[in-house]
């Protein structure tokens, strides 16, 4: 399955918050209805991992760790390319009492497209773990499917105790967001490849990349070297407001030169008018090229509409329908693409719903002071 079909398959982007997308590999919880049931488990605190082998080109990847004990499992989030990652996560697993079974912990590199890589391993003896104190584990991670079966992947740390799931707070509050008052719109657009582009270097290839304009402002992708059907899958936000006139997007897509000035490979456009916009719905579009009134190639967009949180207004709860608090673990910043300020903004996502807050600038330590 490619990556669209994944996207439009997994994320459920029509949704009360506005989410960006849905729960990819690597976000999702799952266990057997029987399994769920028990409230007797183990927590485990996965902190941080070093030193993770590069699955991806960009010479990084993208880990999220999965837990297991039996039958009973979980996963991680994943943080993205990164080869020294933090988590700093509380992860529950259903574990029955007299389970004898040892905690396996195996790290993976997520892929948009395509299977997920195996990066490495490793088994903890858990027969001893208590309900008081935490133990602390710093394993280090083996890669079982290399051709010797032990070769080094890395080092991870992280804490096992004995719990009771009722401990873990896990709800599921709905909320009702006033457009007016608390959201605005943004446009989603991932690029994602192209094809049949034009080889403009004298070996046959070109290094393209792609230049994206909407009323006025300016995006870009990283260049792909040697390859005239590039894989960017790249992700970038404008401001959107379907009553404005001009609702053009254009794609420009160049041949990076190192001596020289780039050249210009083609041109498309889509008119966001001829597009569903209702929140998060996946437009999937592949975008002809012209140049020179010649076909050049396509790129492949999805392109989609969502809502964002404005001026940190907090959506307003309704309680009628609510069955808990939504209790949330700020992790770490995000720097926004095309601010040049440094700029964090945190994410929160519930089931298939994301909630993004408004970018606060200048510390490395960001306190935003609302709920």
């Amino acid at each position: 399955m490619n990556y669209a079909a994944k996207l439009k398959s997994k994320a459920n982007l029509g949704a009360v918050l506005g989410g960006i997308q849905g729960n990819p590999k690597g976000k999702k919880r799952t266990s057997s209805k029987r399994i769920l049931k028990q409230d007797v488990g183990i927590l485990i605190h996965l902190s941080r991992a070093a030193g993770l082998p590069a699955a991806d080109s960009n010479g990084l990847s993208d880990p999220f760790v999965k837990f297991r004990v039996g039958k009973s499992t979980n996963k991680s989030y994943r943080v993205e390319k990164s080869l020294n990652p933090s988590w700093n996560e509380d992860i529950f697993i259903p574990v029955p009492k007299d389970s004898k079974d040892s905690l396996r912990v195996e790290v993976w590199d997520w892929d948009l497209i395509g299977s997920n890589d195996y990066l490495g391993e490793c088994v903890v003896d858990i027969s001893e773990i208590n309900w008081e104190n935490p133990i602390d584990y710093e394993m280090e991670l083996i890669d079982k499917r290399s051709k010797g079966g032990h070769q080094e992947a890395g080092t991870i740390i992280f804490s096992v105790k004995r719990a009771h799931r009722s401990e873990i707070t896990r709800t599921k509050a709905k909320w009702v967001v006033s457009e007016e008052d608390s959201i605005s719109r943004q446009l989603i657009v991932d690029v994602v490849e192209g094809k049949d582009l034009l080889a403009m270097d004298s070996n046959g290839k070109s290094d393209p990349y792609v230049k994206l304009e909407y009323r006025g402002r300016k995006e870009k992708t990283e260049k792909k070297r040697y390859t005239t059907k590039p894989q960017w899958k790249e992700r970038f936000d404008f401001p959107y407001d379907k009553k404005h006139d001009d609702q053009i997007l254009t794609i420009e897509v160049f041949d990076w030169d190192r001596l020289s000035l780039s050249d210009f490979m083609g041109v498309g456009t889509v008119n966001l008018k001829e597009l569903k916009n209702k929140n998060g719905l996946v437009n999937d579009i592949w975008v002809p090229l012209e140049y020179k009134k010649n076909p050049a190639g396509f790129v492949h967009l999805l392109i989609s509409t969502v809502n964002v949180l404005k001026d940190n207004k907090l959506p307003t709860r309704q309680k009628e329908n609510s069955k808990g608090v939504v209790k949330a673990h700020v992790i770490q910043g995000l720097k926004p693409k095309g601010k040049k300020n440094k700029c964090c903004y945190v994410e929160i996502q519930v089931a298939n719903n994301k909630l993004r807050s408004q970018p606060v600038e200048d510390s490395g330590n960001p306190v935003w002071e609302r709920i």
